[in-house]
């Protein structure tokens, strides 16, 4: 049995039309902590802005630049939704827009990161019902750095973005181990390194860093959204493919909304 009755509590996929102005979006179950913008109708960028960092601040999935600062995005996270600016690439004049929301909600106050080199600070937001957090933590440079989740679980996957430069998106997924990265903003295959995650597996409280900069950048600051699975509302894994129309069955034990 799941310990989430309505999924629509922790996340939503909302559909709306742009109108090159402002507008507010509504109807959510929660207030949101990350939304992953997409114009539907053209080549604008993946957008993704959270309230840990603010709602003027946004990275793209797709790209590997540093975090921009742009009121026109998101201008304020609400109860029941989130308003936006005039940004074509959330709010485009009659755009098919699509926005998808998750919900942390526990505020992680400021403290420290631990394991080896320099303690730094993080700052996060979680729901461990849901499975899901969002840290942000200044990188010390050193392997053996270890970031604190909160998820009280270990997590399946870890999206991390240093938010200084172009670094390139470090993911690591529990079907691939600790041992592998991949990266969105490209289209190489995952690759075996112990430069992202110090070929170490996370545990049910931190993730360990290696010391390469997309992740762990001396005084850097870096952005991590991490994912446990949740039985019958969230799930990472992987399968074989088999080439023919009548392809494999993936089991997640749920129909998945996103």
């Amino acid at each position: 049995y799941t310990t989430v009755d309505n999924p629509e509590e922790y996340f939503e996929t909302v559909l709306y039309t742009g109108n090159g102005s402002t507008q507010n979006i509504t109807g959510l179950d929660f207030q949101p902590d990350w939304i992953w913008y997409k114009n539907r109708g053209a080549t604008n960028h993946n957008r993704l802005i959270d309230s840990v960092r603010g709602s003027n601040k946004n990275i793209a999935s797709d790209l590997a630049n540093a975090e921009n600062t742009e009121s026109t995005y998101v201008t304020s996270f609400n109860s029941d939704g989130w308003s936006i600016g005039s940004n074509t690439d959330v709010n485009a004049s009659s755009a098919s827009m699509v926005a998808w929301a998750w919900k942390a909600g526990t505020t992680i106050s400021s403290t420290s990161t631990s394991g080896s080199g320099t303690a730094k600070t993080y700052t996060g937001s979680v729901s461990t019902t849901a499975g899901f957090s969002i840290i942000r933590y200044v990188g010390n440079g050193t392997a053996g750095h270890t970031i604190p989740h909160h998820l009280g679980a270990k997590p399946n996957a870890i999206l991390v973005k240093h938010l200084g430069d172009g670094q390139q998106w470090a993911t690591q997924w529990s079907p691939l181990g600790a041992t592998h990265v991949m990266r969105w903003a490209t289209t190489n295959a995952a690759s075996d390194s112990n430069t992202r995650w110090n070929d170490t597996e996370p545990t049910s409280s931190v993730f360990t860093l290696g010391n390469e900069a997309e992740g762990n950048t001396n005084d850097g600051n870096h952005i991590a959204y991490c994912f446990t699975n949740i039985k019958g509302y969230s799930k990472v894994g992987s399968w074989i493919g088999n080439g023919n129309a009548d392809g494999p069955f993936i089991f997640t034990g749920f129909k998945p909304a996103w």
